[in-house]
């Protein structure tokens, strides 16, 4: 009996750290906030949200516009990359296919069509995505070989076209294939470079002895080539 017991207390504890290991293995690994919304990746590959979805942000059927606990987005488990916007969500996958949900109306989506997507929509054909931000209502990828691509809203040249019309599709920005990472707010973006200069573009504006002269940065411009830049934070107009 005493055996029997005893075996029983070593399997009931080999389950126990079994369970404890399995649970906290899949650990948190990224996490993004939009605009009344969360997008977070699990180290599994599991993609979850929740928050405001009215627009289908969360990947999710719309008419549960509120989800005020975790809900996994799908049984897919091979995502990599997030991003969030206002209303709209970005992400790769292992594969390097860029993939999309929410409202569209600017053409952030990266589709062409200003109707929204209730669930992640493939961007594109190219498996060659390893980067993904998001601005306020305009998205930002780079691709393997440092290229940067933008599309979505651009009336302030936050998409650094050299010009002021939205894009519907990824378009790629200049051709410099030397794009580390980016920072997005709402009508300015930041950029670092793999030599860790400093880029921006989008509005701008200035003071002189007649007050605030307004303008915006067609494409990216160099603030800082000297200095080794390492962070990066955009905020609305700064």
């Amino acid at each position: 009996m005493k055996t029997q017991q005893r075996k029983m207390k070593k399997l009931l504890l080999l389950l126990c750290i079994f369970l404890f290991s399995n649970t906290y293995s899949q650990q948190w690994e990224k996490i993004k906030t939009g605009s009344e919304f969360t997008i977070a990746l699990k180290s599994d590959g599991s993609l979850w949200g929740w928050g405001f979805n009215a627009s289908g942000q969360l990947g999710m059927p719309a008419t549960n516009q509120i989800y005020s606990s975790l809900i996994k987005i799908s049984e897919d488990t091979d995502w990599k990359e997030i991003a969030t916007g206002a209303f709209h969500s970005l992400a790769i996958k292992n594969n390097g296919t860029l993939w999309g949900a929410g409202l569209n109306g600017n053409g952030q989506l990266g589709i062409e069509g200003k109707i929204q997507y209730e669930e992640f929509v493939q961007i594109g054909n190219d498996t060659d995505w390893v980067y993904v931000e998001a601005g306020f209502v305009s998205s930002y990828a780079i691709k393997r070989d440092g290229s940067l691509w933008a599309w979505g809203y651009n009336t302030n040249a936050q998409l650094g076209l050299g010009h002021l019309q939205d894009v519907a599709q990824p378009t790629r920005v200049g051709s410099d294939n030397d794009w580390e990472r980016l920072s997005c707010g709402g009508l300015i973006v930041l950029g670092l470079k793999k030599d860790k200069s400093l880029w921006q573009w989008g509005f701008y504006f200035t003071l002189d002895s007649s007050g605030y002269v307004f303008d915006n940065i067609l494409s990216p411009s160099c603030i800082d080539s000297n200095d080794k830049w390492l962070m990066i934070s955009a905020g609305m107009e700064h």
